[in-house]
């Protein structure tokens, strides 16, 4: 017991030790560090595919010895998983792009009714997305987005821009007024009398 306490103690002091580095010996660190990480990814990626590529020639290579030995209630049954998993990876597919769509037109209609800030809205109502209905070809409901918009305009107005107050302002006059005097030249009295006319 002694002897493991020695051993930490001696690690301990030894730990104190430590060099410090250089800024530039300490980017080279990291950047060799990245490049280290960068290519351990590359590999597991690569060995990623080739396990995949495995997985697939066993499973054919399982089809062809159950068709062989006639065990066709066995690959009946693995024909029937692999069209679930086929199933549900495009439920999901599906499920993401109407969902995309469906953000894409509320977002336009947002845009056209002079919204600041569609993005922050679309964030806050991620809710209520989820019930807007789409047809087979990925058209969103118009109805339902259009209640959308009205709903983003009622709980958050501050986003959206009201029209400008429209001011009359006429043209200016033709000519100078008061018989060709500026109008930092003219009193107040003329000013007066130049806008009365």
């Amino acid at each position: 017991m002694s002897n493991e306490n020695e051993s930490v103690q001696e690690d301990a002091k030894s730990g104190d030790e430590t060099q410090q580095l250089s800024a530039e010996e300490a980017v080279e660190k990291m950047r060799s560090a990245f490049e280290e990480s960068k290519s351990y990814r590359k590999k597991l990626a690569e060995r990623g595919q080739e396990l995949d590529s495995l997985r697939a020639e066993v499973d054919s290579l399982k089809k062809i010895k159950l068709e062989e030995q006639g065990n066709f209630k066995d690959l009946a049954i693995q024909f029937e998983e692999e069209n679930k998993e086929l199933k549900a990876r495009l439920q999901q597919t599906v499920s993401t792009y109407g969902s995309k769509v469906v953000r894409g037109a509320i977002k336009e209609k947002l845009l056209e009714s002079q919204c600041s800030r569609p993005d922050a809205i679309l964030k806050l109502m991620s809710d209520k997305l989820g019930e807007i209905p789409v047809d087979e070809n990925f058209n969103p409901d118009l109805k339902f987005i259009s209640e959308v918009v009205e709903i983003g305009q009622k709980e958050y107005p501050e986003w959206f821009k009201g029209e400008t107050p429209k001011i009359n302002d006429p043209a200016p006059i033709s000519g100078s007024p008061q018989g060709g005097k500026n109008l930092s030249e003219m009193s107040k009295e003329e000013l007066i009398a130049s806008l009365k006319e």
